[in-house]
């Protein structure tokens, strides 16, 4: 039912251009270095929802939920995929129609037809996709600047430049 392979290389992993022949250094995953993947086969149907720790290549039909946060997601040239994918990084090269949430990055590549929603830190949509959906870019949180303090340990007040004015304008007329 799953093709399972132990031990695939770094390139084998990264994220390619729609055709599948060579690997595009921009798109790559966080170097892994040996690593283990599932493939969904091009002639499997799974109908149900999967939670994992490795990477997954789905080349077949899928219908239901992948949660793998800390781990790869590709749908591949010949996959389909109808449902909610969590991953931390996520590439569609086939037939998708849902939600991904990414940690990182998803790539939709050229040869891709999708129609949802995504949530992800980076995108990238190349030219000739097919797209229909959404796109909620999270950014990181900035850090507040904390205001500085005196040596007994009490915040500094900014002066308002506007209520010294005032209070100046009334010293003036009284």
């Amino acid at each position: 039912m799953f093709k399972r392979k132990k031990n695939i290389e770094e390139d084998s992993l990264t994220f390619v251009e729609g055709n599948g022949s060579q690997p595009h250094p921009a798109r790559a995953a966080k170097p892994i270095g040996q690593v283990n993947k599932t493939v969904i086969g091009e002639h499997i149907v799974i109908e149900g929802n999967i939670r994992g720790e490795e990477h997954l290549l789905i080349e077949g039909t899928m219908k239901g939920n992948v949660q793998m946060p800390s781990h790869n997601l590709h749908v591949g040239l010949s996959g389909r995929f109808e449902g909610e994918i969590q991953a931390l990084n996520v590439n569609v090269a086939g037939r998708m129609t849902g939600k991904i949430k990414s940690q990182e990055r998803v790539v939709i590549t050229k040869d891709a037809k999708f129609n949802g929603e995504i949530k992800t830190k980076t995108i990238s949509l190349e030219d000739g996709a097919y797209f229909k959906g959404n796109i909620e870019l999270e950014q990181e949180q900035p850090h507040k600047a904390t205001p500085p303090k005196t040596q007994d340990n009490q915040t500094v007040q900014k002066p308002n430049p506007q209520k010294s004015a005032a209070t100046k304008k009334l010293a003036k007329s009284g």
